[in-house]
C-alpha cells in the first residue's frame, strides 16, 4: 500500500489542491511517484468544485496523463485517520483536522512547518547523519544530555525508513528553528518600472499560506511561490531519506 500525503485548505480549489500538484510533481522528480500517493481535501469543501484557474495558471503543471482532473471533497474524519501525512495551509486547518481525528495529531503539520522541520532532519541537526551512523555499526560521540542521543538507526527498508522519518518529524517540533517574516515578491517602483521596489511582509505567520480568496486575489503569486517551494523540499527531503 501507498504511503498517503493529504493537503488540506477550506475550500480544496486553491491551496490544497496547488499543494496536491506540487507534492505530486516533486515526489515524481524525486523518483517517488510510484510509492507515494497525494490527496487533497477542503474544511469547508463544496464537493465537484474545479481547481482556482489562478492558481492553476500559476502553477503551470497540466492534470498528469490518465488522471482525473481535479474535483473538490470534503474534509472527513476517515480522510485524517487514512492518511500517513497530513499537510494543511494554516494552522487554522491543522486544528479542525486534530479536532475530526485527536489520534492522528503526531501526524499533522501545516505545509510549510513540515517543510521547515524536514529540513531540519535532514539537515543541520546532525539526525540523519547520526542514524546513518548507527545503521553502519558506529557510535556517534555525544553527551548522555544530548536529545540526539535518542535518534535509532536508519532502517533498511523503505517503510521503515518512512516510519522513522515520520517519527523524528515529530521530534523535531519545538526543535527545530522557527521561520522568520516571509516578504512579497519585489514591488515595482513609482512610474512601473521594474526592479528595485520595496519589499513588505505577508500578512500571515511564517507556518501558513494565506489565502488569496480572502486577503486579495494579488497574493496568489505569493501563495503558490510557498506552496511550490514547500513541497519542492518535502520531497527532497524525502528522496534523501529513502534513497
Amino acid at each position: 500500500m501507498a504511503f498517503t500525503v493529504l493537503t488540506v485548505c477550506t475550500a480544496n480549489i486553491c491551496r490544497s489542491a496547488t499543494a496536491e500538484r506540487s507534492l505530486r510533481t516533486a515526489f515524481d522528480g524525486n523518483g517517488l511517484g510510484d510509492l507515494i500517493e497525494v490527496t487533497s481535501a477542503g474544511v469547508a469543501a463544496i464537493p465537484g468544485a474545479p481547481m482556482c484557474p489562478e492558481a492553476a495558471e500559476l502553477l503551470d503543471a497540466p492534470t498528469p496523463p490518465g488522471a482525473s482532473p481535479h474535483a473538490s471533497r470534503r474534509l472527513t474524519a476517515e480522510l485524517v485517520t487514512g492518511a500517513d501525512l497530513v499537510l494543511t495551509a494554516d494552522r487554522g486547518h491543522l486544528g479542525a483536522a486534530g479536532a475530526l481525528a485527536p489520534g492522528r495529531r503526531a501526524r499533522l503539520y501545516t505545509l510549510r512547518q513540515a517543510a521547515t522541520l524536514l529540513e531540519w532532519v535532514i539537515g543541520g541537526s546532525g539526525v540523519l547523519d547520526i542514524a546513518r551512523l548507527r545503521a553502519a555499526g558506529g557510535a556517534p560521540d555525544l553527551d548522555p544530555l544530548d536529545p540526539l542521543v535518542q535518534v535509532p538507526a536508519l532502517p533498511e527498508s523503505l517503510d521503515d525508513r518512512l516510519a522513522w522519518l515520520l517519527d523524528e518529524l515529530d521530534a523535531a517540533r519545538g526543535t527545530a528553528p522557527v521561520g522568520g517574516p516571509t516578504f512579497r515578491r519585489p514591488l515595482a517602483p513609482a512610474g512601473g518600472a521594474p526592479g528595485g521596489g520595496k519589499t513588505q511582509p505577508l500578512p500571515w505567520d511564517a507556518d501558513d499560506v494565506g489565502d488569496p480568496h480572502e486577503l486579495g486575489f494579488e497574493y496568489h503569486p505569493d501563495s503558490v511561490g510557498l506552496i511550490v517551494a514547500a513541497a519542492q523540499s518535502i520531497g527532497r527531503a524525502f528522496a534523501t531519506v529513502l534513497r
